[in-house]
C-alpha cells in the first residue's frame, strides 16, 4: 500500500496544472548537491539541530517505508536504523525533528480526524527511545488531509493542508500554553509566497530571516516541484517574494511536463541551523531507479544572499583520513594557480572549476589517479581557452563519493 501512495502522490503532482510561473533566481549560491549514498533510498528529510541525526522515510526491506534515522559520528553518516513501532505503524511519513531535538513530528494515515494527520512522539530519557504518539488535535487536524510540518521553535508550527485534489497550502498555528493545545491555524500568504500551489515540505533558517519551500512550477516547458527561498522583508514584517534556488534539477526540453525519473523533482527542504547546509529531496542522477522513491542530497551554501562569499568546509559526506583539497597557491592568483590534493585510494578523479551561479566553466582533470598527493594547474581560462575576469572561483574535488570544495580569487 505504501508504494500505491507514493505512485498516487507522483500522479497527483503530474496532474497539478499550477499556474504559478517559474519565479527568478534567488542571489544566494549553492554548491553542486551531493547524494548521500550511505543513506540508501529514501527522501522527505529532517535535520536535527546538532546536524548529527538525519530523520527521513526510507525503506530497509521490501515490505514498503518507515520513518528511519542516520546518525553522524564525526563526519561519516552511518547505516540507518528504523524508528520503533511507537512511531511505525503503518503508513508514516514527513518526519520533522524540534528544535530540541526531543519531539518528533510526523505525518500517519488513520487514527484520527481524517485520512492523513499530523502526530508527535516524544523522547524518553528512561526509555531511552520515543514514546507513544499522540494527534496533534482539531485545531491542526481536519477532515482534509494533512501534508507536514516545521517547528522553528516551541510555540509556532507551520504545516500544509490539503485543499481539494491540487493544492497544499501552508498555515501557521501557535501554541496556547493555558490551555495546552494549538490554537486556531491563519494562512500563511500563500497565494503570494507559495502561488496557491502544490507545496511539498517547508523549512526556515534559525532566525527566522529566510525560508525555504517545494512547489510546483510551469516552467514554461514543463511542470516542475522546484525548491523556492523567500527573505524576511522587515519594512513589510513579512517575507518577500519567493526566489528560485541554482541547485533546482531540469528534464530536458523533450519532456512536456514533470515526470518522475527525469529530472524536475526537488522537494522536502531542511536546512541547517546554521543555514549553510540544505537537505532535500530529489529523482536527479541517471541511478535514480524510478521506483517512486527518491534519493536525498545536501549542498552547502556558497554564497549569501547579500553576496558574500560563505566559508567553504567539508561536505558532510563520508570522508577517509588524508582525503584533502588544499588551498590552492598562490591565492589570490594571476595569472596561474596551483591545486593541489590527496586521495587515499587510487580511482577516477575529476576536478572541475565552477562560478558563483554553480556552473562548471572548466574541467581540469578526468583521470583515473593512485593514491597519494597529485597537483593539477590552473591558468584562469574557461573550457573555450578564453581568459575568465576577476572574481570569486571554486575548485571541486571529487574522487569516488568523496566531495570537496574550495574557494579562490583570481585578480587580473
Amino acid at each position: 500500500m505504501k508504494h500505491l501512495f507514493a505512485i498516487w502522490i507522483s500522479f497527483l503532482i503530474c496532474m497539478n496544472l499550477a499556474h504559478s510561473q517559474a519565479p527568478p533566481l534567488a542571489p544566494e549560491v549553492w554548491s553542486e548537491p551531493v547524494k548521500l549514498d550511505v543513506i540508501g533510498i529514501g527522501g522527505q528529510p529532517s535535520i536535527s539541530p546538532m546536524s548529527d541525526q538525519l530523520f527521513f522515510v526510507g525503506s530497509l526491506d521490501t515490505a514498503g517505508s518507515d520513518i528511519l534515522r542516520s546518525r553522524k559520528i564525526g563526519s561519516v553518516w552511518q547505516p540507518p536504523t528504523q524508528i520503533n513501532s511507537n512511531i511505525n505503524q503503518g503508513l508514516e511519513f514527513a518526519p520533522a525533528i524540534s528544535p530540541n531535538g526531543r519531539k518528533l513530528y510526523f505525518r500517519r494515515y488513520g487514527g484520527g480526524y481524517g485520512g492523513w494527520d499530523l502526530w508527535a512522539s516524544e523522547w524518553s530519557d528512561s526509555l531511552n527511545d520515543w514514546q507513544s504518539a499522540s494527534n496533534l488535535g482539531p485545531n491542526i487536524n481536519s477532515e482534509k488531509d494533512e501534508w507536514f510540518c516545521f517547528t522553528p521553535d516551541d510555540t509556532t508550527l507551520y504545516f500544509g493542508r490539503l485543499f481539494g485534489t491540487l493544492i497544499v497550502n501552508v498555515l501557521v498555528s501557535k501554541w496556547n500554553a493555558s490551555l495546552k493545545e494549538w490554537g486556531t491555524p491563519r494562512s500563511f500568504d500563500n497565494e503570494r509566497l507559495t502561488q496557491g500551489g502544490f507545496v511539498n515540505g517547508f523549512t526556515m533558517t534559525a532566525n527566522k530571516s529566510k525560508v525555504y519551500f517545494g512547489v510546483v512550477l510551469d516552467t514554461g516547458k514543463h511542470y516542475e516541484l522546484e525548491l523556492l527561498v523567500a527573505y524576511f522583508d522587515s519594512s513589510r514584517n513579512f517575507y518577500g517574494n519567493p526566489l528560485s534556488l541554482n541547485l533546482n534539477s531540469h528534464p530536458p526540453d523533450s519532456i512536456p511536463w514533470y515526470n518522475p525519473g527525469n529530472l524536475g523533482y526537488d522537494g522536502y527542504p531542511s536546512i541547517t541551523a546554521d543555514g549553510k547546509w540544505l537537505y532535500f529531496e530529489s529523482d536527479r542522477g541517471p541511478d535514480w531507479n524510478g521506483n517512486n522513491f527518491h534519493d536525498i542530497y545536501v549542498s552547502r551554501l556558497l554564497i549569501d544572499e547579500n553576496g558574500n562569499p560563505v566559508s567553504v568546509k567539508d561536505e558532510p559526506v563520508v570522508f577517509p583520513v588524508g582525503f584533502e583539497l588544499h588551498q590552492n597557491f598562490p591565492n589570490p592568483f594571476n595569472p596561474e594557480t596551483i591545486i593541489t590534493f590527496r586521495i587515499t585510494q587510487p580511482g577516477e578523479v575529476i576536478v572541475g572549476i565552477y562560478d558563483t551561479l554553480g556552473r562548471q566553466i572548466r574541467e581540469l582533470l578526468t583521470q583515473r589517479l593512485t593514491s597519494g598527493l597529485h597537483k593539477v594547474m590552473w591558468n584562469g581560462r574557461d573550457s573555450q581557452g578564453q581568459l575568465l575576469p576577476s572574481g570569486v572561483y571554486f575548485c571541486r574535488l571529487r574522487a569516488g563519493k568523496h566531495v570537496q570544495w574550495r574557494k579562490m580569487l583570481l585578480v587580473r
